[in-house]
């Protein structure tokens, strides 16, 4: 059986030579060039009357700009229903974007069409939510994690068993279950084929859409573990949604906090947890369980509900429920501004 990291690591032939005509193009750091470059992406959904007039739409992204780079982890927090996995989704074109752009290893994946996007997707993929809803019932294990490399092409047919069984064993799962079908996995197994699925192609970018809501909490930390171990076998970057700030800070490298479809914080993950600048990342940590019962921590408690991102509120999104709001805040859409080195804020309060 051929070695996981030799199945998994079958990179692609050496790109022609550049002409030197064509070289004042290039970045001589490429480490230096985001993976990932979103700008000004926004997703609204169209909302309709009972004749199927359209009355308005749902702000669901409004606006997101952000870079990932290679093999960074940058993880997006912020409470259910403020847009992340929608966010997550629009990127990798599973929803077409209302407008702005995603360009990823240079070629901008919003005009991608048909086989192109098909070709650029293998390096983009996606672990979801729910580890049994994701998993075709009728399907079993090893077709489940054999269907990528079909459709690509990735492995001769006579390959394909034994690829198969090398990346089972890199998630942990044991080659002899192949045959099996997902309902005859725990929530954790599930889970691990759906990672083992989404790497299988050795993509460079992956999705991670809450993978560890679902599990119970040593089941996570299993998880989370195998995510890290994954990203420093293979260098793959990680964009990991969340609303459990424990993990994030396990795991991340820069952290962006969202609300009501736009960015309002974003930071290195240790000048975010250590110095939150706005007063919605400020009640986020401060609802972060301690596990000391000596230790006491001023709890922020944010007044009334999320607003709907059909009508969201003029000026800061976040004013009506935010206990330092003032007059400029009901009246000035506030912009992401550089306050430290990459630390990047949205009020208007701070300068």
């Amino acid at each position: 059986m051929m070695e996981p990291e030799e199945s998994l690591f079958r990179r692609a032939a050496p790109k022609e030579k550049i002409p030197i005509e064509d070289m004042a193009f290039i970045v001589e750091d490429e480490r230096a060039r985001p993976l990932l470059e979103v700008r000004e992406l926004k997703k609204w959904f169209r909302t309709s009357g009972a004749l199927g007039r359209g009355v308005g739409h749902v702000r669901a992204v409004d606006g997101v700009d952000m870079d990932v780079r290679a093999g960074e982890t940058v993880a997006i927090v912020g409470e259910s229903g403020c847009g992340k996995s929608t966010l997550g989704r629009t990127i990798v074109r599973l929803l077409a974007p209302t407008s702005g752009f995603v360009r990823f290893e240079g070629a901008d994946m919003t005009s991608l069409r048909g086989r192109e996007l098909q070709k650029k997707r293998r390096d983009m993929q996606f672990i979801f939510q729910d580890p049994f809803a994701s998993l075709d019932p009728r399907m079993t294990i090893g077709d489940i994690i054999g269907e990528p490399l079909d459709i690509h092409k990735a492995c001769a047919r006579a390959e394909r068993s034994e690829r198969i069984r090398a990346i089972m064993e890199t998630v942990g799962l044991n080659p002899s279950y192949v045959s099996r079908y997902p309902h005859e996995f725990s929530g954790g197994q599930r889970q691990r084929i759906g990672i083992a699925r989404a790497i299988a192609l050795n993509p460079r970018l992956v999705i991670c859409d809450e993978p560890v809501s679902a599990l119970d909490v040593s089941i996570q930390a299993q998880i989370i573990n195998l995510l890290k171990n994954l990203q420093e076998k293979f260098g793959m970057a990680y964009i990991f949604i969340s609303h459990d700030l424990n993990v994030v800070r396990h795991i991340a490298d820069r952290v962006c906090v969202m609300y009501l479809g736009k960015f309002v914080e974003t930071a290195r993950k240790r000048d975010l947890f250590d110095s939150p600048r706005h007063p919605y990342t400020r009640a986020l940590l401060s609802a972060i369980p301690i596990a000391d019962p000596r230790v006491r921590r001023e709890k922020i408690i944010l007044k009334g509900e999320l607003p709907s991102p059909a009508n969201p509120p003029s000026g800061c999104r976040f004013h009506t429920r935010c206990p330092d709001a003032a007059d400029v805040c009901r009246q000035v859409s506030p912009d992401l501004k550089e306050i430290g080195s990459g630390h990047r804020c949205a009020c208007s309060r701070i300068r």
